[in-house]
């Protein structure tokens, strides 16, 4: 009954795309004559700071919609092609329809120089992109490069890098700022995310307080310039951090969600126990397994 309700589900959400959509026609990138090339203005040095999972899943997009016919072209960039592909179209105009760049935790947001292509035969039919937020995209990757302290760090020790500085997880709210615009009810867990982060506090008494009163339980992180012990971070491989041999951390102990990994099914979660502190590292990856989506460390729970 559970893969019967996914597949109605599934099936609901193509009709739903569909009709906010509409049936786009997709081109092919050798039908026409006229050879064009769409190409990213330049490649930031910083693409070479990348580990190389983070390497291996970075590309742009950029589709381009024949204004006439309405068919959809879709580039792709990446390392492998020099962030820039060839294409052969027909005469005639394209508007840049979708921009973008993958994985999202890199913050790359793409913008095209111009607004549409003009292809003919004698023409030029070139079109770049570039990074339009450089300097964020920049502050994240110098960001993500791990200290030597943060690599020495004991995976239990309660610390964590972020923005090239080693502070004390209990302490992350002294450094990061979250807002909640309610008191929280007695004995309730909220959840206040910022910079990437997440964390999760508690009331600990029966009375309504604000939240700056609750204790810390939990801090989650999402983006790869928060940086945890021995160079733990999100964009990883799953094989970098928890292979028996070759992983940072090792085996887990335990594993949630869907047990084996990179099935296209539930997110799975690696998880490893402290004895001594209670404190527990939960992993998770993309449900491709592609890389750690989300490192999550809770304070005192294990038991």
């Amino acid at each position: 009954m559970r893969i019967c309700n996914k597949q109605r589900g599934a099936a609901l959400i193509c009709i739903l795309a569909l009709f906010l959509t509409g049936c786009a026609k997709t081109g092919k990138l050798d039908e026409g004559d006229c050879a064009c090339v769409v190409r990213l203005e330049s490649i930031p040095q910083e693409f070479k700071m990348l580990g190389d999972n983070e390497k291996s899943l970075l590309g742009i997009e950029v589709v381009l919609e024949n204004i006439t016919t309405e068919r959809r072209y879709t580039f792709a960039l990446n390392e492998e092609n020099g962030f820039a592909q060839d294409a052969s179209l027909n005469p005639g105009t394209y508007k840049v329809y979708y921009c973008s760049a993958s994985p999202h935790f890199l913050h790359m947001k793409m913008k095209a120089r111009e607004d549409q292509l003009n292809v003919s035969k004698g023409g030029s039919n070139e079109l770049t992109v570039y990074i339009e937020n450089m300097e964020e995209f920049t502050d994240t990757v110098w960001n993500a490069q791990p200290t030597r302290e943060i690599m020495q760090q004991d995976k239990f020790s309660r610390k964590v890098q972020w923005n090239g500085q080693i502070i004390d997880m209990q302490d992350i709210t002294d450094y990061i700022d979250f807002t909640l615009d309610r008191q929280v009810r007695g004995y309730e867990q909220v959840s206040l995310s910022g910079s990437g982060i997440m964390i999760t506090v508690q009331n600990q008494t029966s009375e309504s307080v604000d939240w700056t009163e609750c204790e810390l339980i939990k801090v989650q992180a999402g983006a790869s310039d928060v940086i945890f012990p021995q160079g733990a971070r999100v964009g990883m491989s799953v094989k970098e951090i928890v292979h028996a041999q070759d992983g940072i951390y090792g085996t887990p102990d335990s594993m949630t969600g869907f047990l084996l990994i990179g099935t296209g099914m539930d997110k799975t979660g690696m998880v490893y126990y402290d004895e001594s502190s209670g404190d527990k590292i939960t992993l998770e990856c993309t449900t491709d397994a592609e890389y750690i989506c989300d490192i999550i460390y809770e304070f005192a729970v294990y038991e």
